[in-house]
């Protein structure tokens, strides 16, 4: 059986044009951070091919930066007649003995107001009271100049709760990092925020399709970021163990196609653990594949240094053409490994083309895969429910008829579960 039907390598040039931006990489596709669908995965510099891409790099190191905390309270309290008055004349009496400065405005017709106070140390105060029965106040400080305001809340709190008006409950939300070197929020598939702990940008660089960061992490490692999405850290391996099928599949001896790859996770794990006849792999953005080549080694060890080995080729291109070129010349694989894109989070996939794209590698795949053959791929995050039931539901209405399985995963630097696919072609 060979990666094509025979025991020899059948590849598309590697100057196949690109026709859609999520050709290669995983992208989570959030619809919230990061938001363009990242066309991710990437390429390699190889020492036995040379490939000529543009792109503007800058290798950055930690910074001093200035950076503000923001420390913020909730108050839920009883609406009622002269109830917004109480509160806001409470919280500007505290704020005053505490040396801020300044008055809240009406806040539209209502009996509502918000406001900005300055206090000592480059300290700011930012209150808004709404007929609703809801305050919150924003504190922001220099980390480095001011106090806790700790003193400061506990003092609001005993005066919120000895007002006439009843206080249904007083919260205070963790503090809130702005500014800095790297970025902390971001925000997960199903709009979650969440912080990291990122400490330094080592690399920042853009390509042809997307942009290409590399931050670090103490708990992850060296964290590819592409388009503004969290796809592959140091600590990930889950994440290639689970779209390998989990421990479930057998390569040896199998013809392998991985659409994607480029951080070289999937082929170093297929060459180290398995002795597959062939891999190809289709991969279109040179400048990910070289990203993860120097910043992330522990993940692709030296598979990305060259563009084919003994039994393996990385084929730098677009993989819908060279799908089409292996379903016209008769090529077939034992297992296709899909690190494209995830599945998007719209649930109007009759209107959407990040839908139609999953389709099209759908429908091409299972056309160069075996009778026996094995389409394993991830799905997204546990809790995009809807997208999952959207694309298993397709699933069900396939003809010829197809079977899956699925599995659910946590990847450390995901910072939630995710879900992933094998899906095979059932039998007469």
């Amino acid at each position: 059986m060979g990666g094509a039907t025979t025991s020899s390598f059948v590849a598309p040039p590697s100057s196949l044009r690109n026709s859609s931006p999520d050709d290669c990489g995983r992208s989570h596709q959030h619809h919230h951070h990061l938001q363009p669908p990242s066309a991710v995965n990437s390429s390699a510099r190889s020492t036995t091919a040379t490939t000529t891409t543009t792109a503007t790099t800058t290798t950055t190191t930690t910074t001093t930066a200035m950076a503000s905390l923001v420390h913020a309270l909730d108050c839920v309290f009883t609406p009622s007649p002269g109830a917004c008055e109480e509160v806001l004349a409470c919280v500007q009496r505290v704020l005053g003995e505490a040396g801020f400065r300044g008055s809240a405005q009406a806040l539209g017709p209502g009996p509502g107001a918000c406001g900005s106070l300055s206090g000592d140390g480059e300290t700011c105060a930012c209150l808004c009271v709404r007929e609703s029965g809801l305050l919150t106040i924003d504190l922001h400080r220099d980390e480095a100049v001011s106090p806790s305001p700790d003193e400061l809340f506990s003092a609001l709190e005993v005066a919120l709760r000895e007002l006439r008006t009843e206080v249904q409950h007083l919260r205070r939300l963790p503090p809130v990092h702005r500014g800095g070197p790297v970025e902390r929020f971001w925000a997960l598939s199903d709009g979650r925020v969440v912080e990291y702990d990122f400490e330094e940008e080592t690399l920042t660089t853009r390509s042809a399709y997307q942009s290409v960061r590399v931050l670090r992490s103490p708990q992850y490692g060296s964290t590819l970021v592409l388009n503004g999405d969290v796809n592959l850290a140091e600590s990930d391996a889950a994440y290639t163990q689970c779209i390998m099928g989990d421990g479930q599949e057998t390569f040896t001896g199998r013809d392998v196609l991985i659409l994607g790859g480029g951080d070289g996770a999937i082929l170093h794990s297929l060459l180290s653990n398995y002795k597959p006849r062939s891999i190809t792999m289709l991969e279109i953005d040179p400048v990910v594949m070289e990203a993860c080549r120097t910043h992330l080694r522990s993940v692709c060890g030296d598979v990305l240094d060259s563009l084919s080995g003994p039994t393996h080729q990385i084929v730098v291109g677009d993989c819908v053409p060279a799908l089409r070129r292996y379903a016209d010349s008769g090529t077939e694989f034992d297992f296709i490994i899909n690190d494209l894109t995830a599945i998007p989070i719209s649930t109007t996939h009759h209107h959407d083309s990040s839908w139609e794209f999953l389709w099209l590698i759908l429908e091409l795949s299972l056309k160069v895969l075996r009778p026996d053959g094995k389409y394993l791929t991830q799905g997204n995050g546990y809790n995009m429910r809807a997208a999952l039931r959207v694309y298993e539901q397709h699933l069900g209405q396939l003809q010829p008829p197809v079977g899956f399985t699925r599995r659910t995963a946590n990847v450390p630097s995901y910072l939630e579960l995710w879900v992933f696919y094998t899906i095979w072609k059932k039998t007469p």
